[in-house]
C-alpha cells in the first residue's frame, strides 16, 4: 500500500515543536530540490536521538521513505502514473 503525496500536499500529523522540526526538515530539502539525505544533513536541527524518533515517525506516516539504514528519501509524486516515483540512481 502506498500513501500518495506531492511536495505541496504534504500533511504533517504531529503536534507542538515536533511539527516545526518536521517542516524544517522538508523545507530544507524541498527548497534545494534534494530528495535523499542522511541524519547528518539535519543534525543541527535537534539532538541525534530526537531526530531518529522524528524520522521514524515521518517514515511511518509515509512522509519519508527509509531506503537503507540512515538514508531517507522525500518521495516525489509522478502525476503521469498517479503514484510515488521510485528513486533514481542518477
Amino acid at each position: 500500500m502506498f500513501a500518495f503525496c506531492h511536495k505541496n500536499d504534504i500533511r504533517i500529523v504531529t503536534d507542538g515543536g515536533k511539527k516545526a522540526i518536521d517542516k524544517d526538515i522538508l523545507n530544507r530539502f524541498n527548497e534545494q530540490n534534494i530528495t535523499l539525505f542522511t541524519i547528518n544533513d539535519i543534525i543541527d536541527l535537534d539532538s541525534y536521538d530526537n531526530l531518529r524518533n522524528i524520522l521514524e515517525r515521518m517514515t511511518k506516516s509515509s512522509i519519508l521513505r527509509r531506503l537503507i539504514r540512515g538514508v531517507y528519501e522525500i518521495p516525489k509524486y509522478n502525476k503521469t502514473f498517479n503514484m510515488i516515483a521510485q528513486p533514481s540512481i542518477d
